[in-house]
């Protein structure tokens, strides 16, 4: 498969492999109800590998939220694939299910809504310690108790309910319901963008030192470039639910490939000028079905040819571990 992974980590195995991952939704539109469907994900392909961070950066709507709901199986996908650690995850049933549900949690961007109003911090981080019946009866209260220390939360906020915390603090304790149960791979999805900028500091500290100390594996979504390059070994660069570009932080920042992730990285304050191209640029609601037969972006570049709108460029390595889709880039 051609994902970026592979050649930076050829000795290793990944533990979660998204293999030509599709997702379509049926909207309605119009007061005439108007079918028409929308493609959040097309054909996305990646690795990811034990221990690492794999960054997942674009605008909103291009299908990274999507991406991780499947990947936790919030939802079903349309086509393609997802595999943990070998294991197809569309075809656990029951314990095994179950197994995986523990193994793979999620840390949700609004914690205020992801919080249950009417539960103590205690009874939350104790629920799944109860679900997944793993800890026994007896030593519930401290594990919840080292638990919530180790997100940097006093004993006292245990008997606190949500309403009564600030965003970081509900954050901390949303990072705690999904570590408590010892989980493999967290997918956290926006988890500082609802928070102030010296907050978002102390979470993304803590998501370090917790990956650091229990060799915990992350897919972290994020539209935030710098809180992205900060947090990840790998980026992924997604638009219109395909992945545009795949490398590490350092080579992405520094020789960013694709046109769109120029784009992104000219928009951060004080950041290398890589191109000039604008975002400004918008896409006509009436070329969107033809977008989809070339290149998502074609509509938006500035550097396209007749190529990239016949046929959609496939995600090929240019570098080491660098891959991008890009016809004019990757020729």
């Amino acid at each position: 498969m051609g994902s970026g992974a592979g050649s930076m980590c050829e000795t290793m195995n990944p533990i979660l492999v998204v293999d030509s991952l599709t997702k379509v939704y049926t909207v309605t539109r119009g007061v005439m109800g108007r079918k028409s469907t929308i493609r959040a994900l097309d054909g996305v392909t990646i690795e990811v590998f034990k221990g690492e961070t794999l960054g997942v950066v674009g605008e909103s709507g291009c299908g990274k939220s999507t991406l991780g709901r499947l990947i936790v199986r919030l939802d079903e996908p349309t086509a393609g694939i997802v595999l943990f650690r070998g294991k197809n995850i569309s075809h656990l049933r029951g314990e095994d299910l179950m197994a995986y549900r523990r193994r793979v949690q999620l840390v949700f961007q609004d914690p205020a809504s992801s919080l249950n109003p009417k539960k103590t911090v205690g009874q939350t981080l104790t629920e799944p310690l109860i679900i997944h019946n793993i800890v026994d009866r007896n030593l519930r209260r401290e594990r919840v108790a080292e638990t919530i220390s180790q997100v940097g939360l006093s004993g006292d906020y245990i008997h606190r309910y949500p309403h009564e915390l600030s965003g970081g603090q509900r954050q901390r304790v949303g990072i705690a319901r999904a570590l408590i149960v010892a989980p493999e791979l967290i997918v956290a999805d926006e988890p500082v963008s609802s928070l102030d900028v010296s907050i978002q500091a102390q979470i993304l500290n803590l998501l370090k030192d917790l990956r650091d100390l229990y060799n915990l594996t992350y897919i972290f979504i994020s539209h935030d470039l710098n809180v992205v390059r900060f947090m990840s070994d790998r980026i992924a660069v997604m638009y219109r639910g395909r992945i545009m570009e795949l490398a590490s932080s350092y080579e992405l920042y520094e020789n960013p490939l694709h046109p769109y992730t120029r784009t992104l990285l000219a928009a951060i304050p004080g950041a290398k000028r890589h191109s000039q191209h604008s975002l400004g640029l918008k896409m006509d609601e009436d070329f969107y079905e033809e977008a989809l037969k070339g290149c998502p972006f074609y509509f938006r570049c500035n550097e396209k040819e007749n190529a990239c709108k016949e046929g959609c460029p496939p995600l090929v390595e240019t570098g080491p571990a660098h891959f991008v889709s890009c016809f004019v880039r990757s020729s």
